[in-house]
């Protein structure tokens, strides 16, 4: 099966990396990928090595413009069927495909479009916005094969039903999945990284982690207020922040400005995170949106306490026994409650049991096989 992925560009986002652990159980079930996306990624080596295709798509990021290069490389090769990874803005594609007659899959994987946010809101830019997504949306729902949403929550953009769904149905759930291999037999940290990490947690009482790009998302001031109240000089709490972005700078200077450097290590960009959660005592995500979260499964696999914010995604990601313990993401002082509640539950053990029992149903062997069964009855859809 030859299947053309389109993706913005391959550096080091989950969606990137997921695929990337699809792959060799992908070409194993006998697909052929190729890739449209923009050259220069950070992954863009990693997939070559696994004899992928990469076709350039330039910097157009123009609608109209892209729409016409897919037509044109789908007039040039042949494929089987397309996939798109930008579900909230692909209905120009779905309908390129549509007129080919080539079966077209599209994936949201975010509960809100991440087109121009900095438009919501503006009263000229912020309609603008808002139809530029219903014109996108109402051509992805007259033409698309298949719409797949990573999450319940982030299908419901375009059904409210979620629940049961047919294979034969235009709307599917399809997990992602988490490659757990890499928690059994990773590498050792860096001397330096392993002696900063070994200096942080010395004297500590409890250590906790978050994994996230530092974006205005992952909500890393509201983390640290909440850091700050649950006071970690006298408890003796420490904090780690994995993850790089345009945001990092701005938290670090946060940081120094609420005298907490000493208690919080930025580790910065590390794909090796097994020994950061091996050494922690609890996992924190306040989010303010997500797609679903992955790395609460891989928090809950090594048998980490999640302590995640209460939106829709993340009641799919966690074991229910976590949920009571979800708090709304602008407010501190719930959000320190609740994690105090979790830290006391008397349950605490058993969670972190079942938690783990609950991620393993997330592995990249059970995406993969879902993902190839929406490709076979897209095509046969055809």
């Amino acid at each position: 099966m030859r299947v053309l992925t389109i993706i913005s560009k391959l550096e080091m986002g989950g969606i990137e990396k997921t695929l990337l652990s699809c792959l060799p159980y992908l070409i194993e079930h006998g697909v052929k990928m190729s890739v449209l996306c923009s050259l220069g990624g950070a992954l863009d080596k990693d997939y070559e090595a696994l004899g992928v295709d990469l076709i350039d798509f330039g910097k157009h990021k123009k609608p109209f413009k892209d729409a016409r290069f897919l037509k044109k490389v789908l007039s040039e090769r042949e494929f089987d069927i397309v996939h798109s990874r930008g579900g909230h803005t692909a209905g120009l594609f779905a309908k390129v495909c549509h007129d080919l007659a080539i079966p077209f899959v599209v994936s949201l994987h975010n509960e809100r479009a991440m087109f121009r946010n900095n438009w919501i809101g503006r009263p000229l830019l912020g309609s603008v916005r808002a139809l530029y997504l219903n014109y996108h949306k109402r051509l992805t729902l007259k033409y698309a094969t298949r719409i797949v949403g990573h999450s319940k929550a982030n299908l419901k953009y375009f059904t409210n039903v979620v629940d049961e769904l047919p294979s034969e149905s235009q709307f599917q759930v399809l997990y992602n999945g988490v490659n757990f291999s890499k928690f059994h037999n990773y590498p050792s940290l860096s001397a330096d990284k392993q002696a900063e990490l070994d200096d942080l947690v010395a004297g500590a009482d409890k250590v906790f982690i978050h994994v996230g790009s530092f974006k205005e998302q992952k909500n890393h001031q509201f983390l640290i207020d909440v850091f700050k109240r649950l006071d970690p000089i006298e408890n003796k709490y420490r904090l780690v922040l994995l993850g790089v972005g345009p945001l990092m700078r701005r938290i670090q200077d946060y940081v120094k400005e609420q005298g907490l450097v000493p208690h919080v290590l930025f580790v910065g960009m590390q794909t090796n995170i097994a020994p950061y959660l091996h050494c922690s005592d609890l996992f924190i995500f306040p989010s303010l949106y997500e797609g679903f979260g992955n790395v609460l499964i891989e928090a809950q696999y090594v048998k980490l306490p999640v302590a995640a914010s209460a939106i829709a995604p993340h009641y799919e990601a966690t074991e229910k026994g976590y949920h009571e313990y979800m708090y709304n993401p602008t407010d501190v002082d719930d959000a320190t409650q609740k994690i105090v509640n979790l830290l006391e539950a008397s349950d605490l053990v058993n969670k972190r049991e079942t938690g783990q029992t609950f991620a393993r149903s997330f592995s990249i062997t059970n995406m993969v096989n879902n993902l190839f069964n929406i490709y076979k009855t897209a095509t046969n859809a055809k």
